[in-house]
């Protein structure tokens, strides 16, 4: 397995969640910029600019699954304060 340096020079498996996933975000973030970038080139061949919107598809994708399991997570937080409050 290799290691995967982010931007602050710490590893992957050496931050917690919360730091991974906005690790993670700003790679998407830079995936979707340079890909729509090159994808939208008009001196491009066809072929790249097929190959860099299937990496933009992907790395939308990737974005939006990587939102839900955030927002899905507030959800929960919310619920267990909402049922931490009912039992007192």
């Amino acid at each position: 397995m290799t290691e995967i340096e982010t931007g602050n020079g710490k590893h992957m498996e050496n931050l917690n969640p919360k730091e991974a996933r906005a690790s993670l975000f700003g790679h998407l973030d830079y995936a979707i910029s340079l890909s729509r970038e090159k994808a939208s080139k008009e001196k491009a061949k066809n072929t790249e600019r097929m190959s860099w919107t299937r990496i933009l598809i992907q790395a939308c994708e990737s974005y939006g699954k990587l939102l839900d399991g955030v927002q899905l997570e507030a959800l929960e937080e919310r619920l267990a304060q909402i049922e931490r409050r009912g039992e007192t």
